[in-house]
C-alpha cells in the first residue's frame, strides 16, 4: 500500500490474473477487494495531502510574520550587545520551525508530481512501443512481399504480420488459410528473419516443404543458397529430389552434406524400426 501511495502504481487485472496462474489457490475476489480498497484509500489520502499542505502553508505564513515582528524588535533595539537568552532561544525555534515546515513542503509538491511524472513516463513508453513495432512491422511485411513475389511470379498475396503490442501478434495470409498457404507462410517468415535479424542459422525439414507446389519450392532453393552471401547456414532436409527440375537437383547436389537412403545408407547404417525376423530366433 505504501509503495501505491508512493508511487501511484497499482496492480492491473493483466497482474492478478498471473499471479493466479503460480498460485491456482489465490482468491481473486479478495484481492480485488483489497486493491478497490487501496483505491479508495488514495482518494481519501490525497484530499488529506492537500489539506495538509494548506494548513502547512498557513503555519508558514504565521511563523514567518512572527519572526518579522521579532526582526523589527530587534532593529528598534538598536545594536545591544547581549541579548536576552529567552529571546534567541525563540527566534532559533522559530527559524528552525519555519525550515522545518517548508521541506515538508517541498516533499509533499515532489511527491505530488511523481504521479504526473510516471502518467507522462508511461505515455512516452506507449508511443515509443508504437513507433518500434510499426517500424519492424513495416520492415518485415515488406521483405515477405519482396519473397513471396519471387515464389510466385504471378504474384500472390503474401503472408501479413501484425505487431498490436509487445506481447500481442497475428500473422495470416489475406483470404487464404489453406495447409500450404500456411506452411509457405512460416517458411518465408523464417528466412525474413535469417536475412533481417542477426539469426545465424535456419532448420527446416522436409515436412514444412510437403504442401508447398514445386515451383515455389524451387525458388525457395535459391533463396536458401542466397543465404550463403550473408555468412549464414541453412540446415534443409530434403526428398524426393527426382521429382524437380535438373536446375534444383543441380543445387540440391552442389550444397548436399549428407544423402541418406534405405540398404545400408542409413544415418548409423541400419534401419532402427525394422523388426526381427522371428524364423531366425
Amino acid at each position: 500500500m505504501d509503495i501505491s501511495i508512493e508511487f501511484g502504481l497499482y496492480p492491473t487485472e493483466s497482474d492478478l490474473t498471473e499471479l493466479q496462474q503460480y498460485f491456482p489457490d489465490t482468491n481473486l475476489k479478495k484481492l480485488y477487494e483489497v486493491e478497490a480498497y487501496h483505491k479508495k484509500l488514495e482518494t481519501i489520502l490525497d484530499s488529506e495531502f492537500s489539506t495538509e499542505r494548506e494548513s502547512l502553508i498557513a503555519e508558514i505564513d504565521e511563523l514567518e510574520s512572527q519572526l518579522t515582528t521579532l526582526n523589527q524588535e530587534l532593529q528598534e533595539l538598536g545594536n545591544i550587545p547581549n541579548l536576552s537568552s529567552e529571546y534567541l532561544e525563540s527566534y532559533s525555534k522559530l527559524t528552525a520551525t519555519i525550515n522545518a515546515l517548508k521541506e515538508q513542503n517541498e516533499a509533499y509538491l515532489k511527491e505530488s508530481g511523481l504521479p504526473k511524472e510516471k502518467s507522462g513516463a508511461d505515455a512516452d513508453l506507449k508511443r515509443s512501443t508504437e513507433d518500434i513495432l510499426l517500424d519492424l512491422e513495416v520492415k518485415i511485411n515488406s521483405k515477405m512481399r519482396e519473397f513471396n513475389n519471387i515464389l510466385y511470379p504471378d504474384i500472390r498475396k503474401a503472408p501479413q504480420i501484425n505487431l498490436n503490442a509487445h506481447n500481442s501478434y497475428s500473422f495470416y495470409t489475406p483470404d487464404d488459410d489453406g495447409t500450404g498457404t500456411k506452411f509457405k507462410g512460416m517458411i518465408v517468415f523464417d528466412l525474413v528473419m535469417l536475412y533481417l535479424t542477426n539469426l545465424p542459422a535456419l532448420a527446416h525439414d522436409s515436412l514444412l516443404l510437403s504442401n508447398v507446389s514445386y515451383q515455389a519450392t524451387e525458388a525457395l532453393l535459391k533463396l536458401y543458397d542466397q543465404s550463403r552471401s550473408l555468412n549464414k547456414q541453412v540446415f534443409l532436409a530434403f526428398d524426393k529430389a527426382s521429382s524437380y527440375s535438373p536446375d534444383a537437383n543441380q543445387l540440391l547436389s552442389e550444397n548436399t552434406v549428407l544423402r541418406l537412403s534405405s540398404n545400408g545408407n542409413e544415418l548409423y547404417g541400419i534401419s532402427w524400426n525394422k523388426g526381427e525376423n522371428s524364423d531366425e530366433i
